[in-house]
C-alpha cells in the first residue's frame, strides 16, 4: 500500500495538543504518511509554555538529511522554528519542494513567543510558502495594519502576499469579528463562512488546519478545495475538542475517522436489530398503531446532530401476525424516535438508542420489575406553541421532573395522539434484552 508522503517540520507539546504529534496525527487520518523533523522540545500544558529547548541546527540538519535520503515528500507542513541557524537551513530545503504549507506560529495562546528573530524568519521561510496560514494576530504583525473584520483580512493577505511573493494566503478568521476565513491568490478572494463555536478546546487548531491542508495538496486537491476540507476538518475537531486539564484542552485531531467508523457500525447493529426483531416471538405485540422504529446513534460524546442518527426508512411495522423491519437503516433523518434520542443526549443522557412501544400497562409493570421507573407525562399539558418540538418537550418536562432522563417515558395519548411508551438504553443488547423479557 503507498501513501504520499509529507515532511512536517515542528515542535514538539509535550501536552500532546499541537505541534508534530498532532501534524502527524492530522496526516495519518487522511492517509498520508507524515515523517517528522523536529525543530524544538517545549514543556507545556493546557495552561501554558514552561519552557522551550530548540534542536541544534546540526542535529536538525541530520534529521533533514536522514528522512530526505530516503523519503520522497510531496509536500511539507511547517510550524514552530526557532532561529537564524534553523531557518537558513530551512529555507534551502523547502526551495526544493512543491506544496508547503508554512503556520506562522509565532507566538502560543499564552503568549510565548515560538519564532524568535521575525525578520529573519520572514526572510528565509515566509516566501518559501505556497500557502500561508497566518490567524488574524500573526497578519498583522506581518504587515503592520489592524486586522479585525474580513475587509481588513482582504488587505491584510493582499499585502502579505505582496510583500513576501507568497502563492496564497490564508487569513484564518477565528478572531475576527465575523467567523470568516480568506483566500487569496492575487487575483481573487475566497471566503469561508462557518458558524462560531463555542469552545474552550481550542489548542491546536493552527497545527491541524495546515497539516490537513499539506495533506490535501500532497494528494493533488487544487488549493482552495484543500483549505476548504481543511477548515471544514478544523471546525469538527473543534467541535469535539478534548476537554483535558485546567486550561485551554487540544482539538480531536482524529475525531472525523472515528465518528465515520461509528457510524459504519451503527448500521451493522441495525441490520441485526432488525433480524431479532423479525425472529423474536410475539414482538408484534410491541408495535403501536402508528409503528415503531428505532434510532441508534454514534457514542453520545460523538454525536453532533441528526447526521449521527440513524433510524429505519420505512419504520418497523406489523405485518399480519408478523414483523417487518422496512430497511435501510439511514443517517439524518428528522423522525420522532431520532429526534427524541438526540434531544435526551443533548440533555444529558447516556444514551444510543431509542425505541417507541405501544402502550400497556402490563408493560410498564415489567419494566418496573426490572428495576426502571416509568415517568408519566401528560400530553395535554404541552404549550400549543410546543407544537412541533413534542420531543424536545418531552425531554424537558422529563428532567425537569426526575433531575435526569428515565430511560422510560411513557403518556396516554390525547385527542389525535395514541398512547406510547419510549425507552432508551446505551447499547443495543441491553435494549434487546429488556425488549425480549417484555415479550415474554
Amino acid at each position: 500500500m503507498r501513501r504520499p508522503v509529507a515532511l512536517v517540520i515542528a515542535g514538539l507539546d509535550s501536552g500532546n495538543g499541537a505541534g508534530g504529534e498532532t501534524d502527524l496525527r492530522v496526516m495519518d487520518s487522511l492517509d498520508v504518511h507524515g515523517v517528522l523533523a523536529v525543530t524544538a522540545l517545549t514543556a507545556q500544558n493546557t495552561k501554558g509554555v514552561k519552557s522551550v529547548l530548540p534542536t541544534p541546527p546540526e542535529f536538525l540538519k541530520v534529521q533533514l538529511d536522514a528522512i530526505l535520503e530516503d523519503f520522497k515528500p510531496s509536500g511539507a507542513k511547517v510550524g514552530m522554528v526557532w532561529g537564524r541557524e534553523q531557518y537558513s537551513l530551512l529555507s534551502s530545503v523547502l526551495e526544493g519542494l512543491d506544496n508547503v504549507v508554512v503556520d506562522p506560529v509565532l507566538r502560543a495562546k499564552d503568549g510565548t513567543q515560538l519564532i524568535p528573530e521575525v525578520e529573519e524568519y520572514v526572510r528565509l521561510i515566509v516566501p518559501r510558502a505556497t500557502l500561508l496560514t497566518p490567524n488574524a494576530y500573526e497578519a498583522q504583525a506581518l504587515t503592520g495594519l489592524r486586522v479585525e473584520d474580513v475587509n481588513e483580512a482582504k488587505e491584510a493577505a493582499r499585502v502579505v502576499r505582496e510583500k513576501y511573493n507568497v502563492k496564497y494566503v490564508l487569513v484564518k478568521g477565528g478572531h475576527l469579528k465575523q467567523n470568516v476565513d480568506v483566500l487569496y491568490d492575487g487575483e481573487r478572494f475566497v471566503e469561508f463562512s462557518r458558524p462560531r463555536l463555542q469552545s474552550k478546546n481550542t489548542h491546536g487548531t493552527g497545527s491541524m488546519l495546515a497539516s490537513a491542508a499539506a495533506s490535501m495538496l500532497v494528494k493533488g486537491l487544487p488549493v482552495e478545495e484543500a483549505v476548504k476540507l481543511a477548515g471544514d476538518l478544523t471546525a469538527e475537531a473543534i467541535y469535539f475538542g478534548l476537554d483535558v486539564g485546567g486550561g485551554i484542552g487540544p482539538v480531536n485531531p482524529g475525531v472525523h475517522l472515528a465518528r465515520r467508523a461509528e457510524r459504519y457500525r451503527v448500521l451493522e447493529e441495525m441490520r441485526d436489530f432488525a433480524s431479532f426483531a423479525e425472529s423474536t416471538p410475539n414482538f408484534v405485540s410491541l408495535i403501536p398503531e402508528v409503528s415503531s422504529n428505532l434510532a441508534h446513534s454514534v457514542p453520545p460524546q460523538l454525536v453532533g446532530g441528526l447526521e449521527d442518527v440513524a433510524t429505519y426508512l420505512g419504520r418497523i411495522t406489523r405485518y399480519g401476525e408478523k414483523v417487518r423491519v422496512n430497511l435501510p437503516a439511514l443517517f439524518g433523518r428528522p423522525t420522532h424516535t431520532a429526534r427524541l434520542l438526540l434531544a435526551a443526549i443533548r440533555a444529558g443522557a447516556n444514551a444510543d438508542s431509542l425505541i417507541n412501544l405501544r402502550f400497556d400497562e402490563s408493560f410498564l409493570a415489567k419494566f418496573r420489575d426490572m428495576g426502571y421507573e416509568p415517568l408519566e407525562l401528560n400530553r395535554e399539558e404541552e404549550p400549543q406553541w410546543e407544537e412541533g418540538n413534542t420531543m424536545q418537550w418531552l425531554v424537558r418536562r422529563a428532567a425537569e421532573e426526575r433531575g435526569e432522563v428515565p430511560q422510560v417515558i411513557f403518556d396516554r395519548g390525547t385527542k389525535g395522539k395514541e398512547a406510547m411508551i419510549r425507552f432508551w438504553t446505551r447499547g443495543l443488547e441491553e435494549m434487546k434484552d429488556v425488549l425480549r423479557r417484555l415479550v415474554s
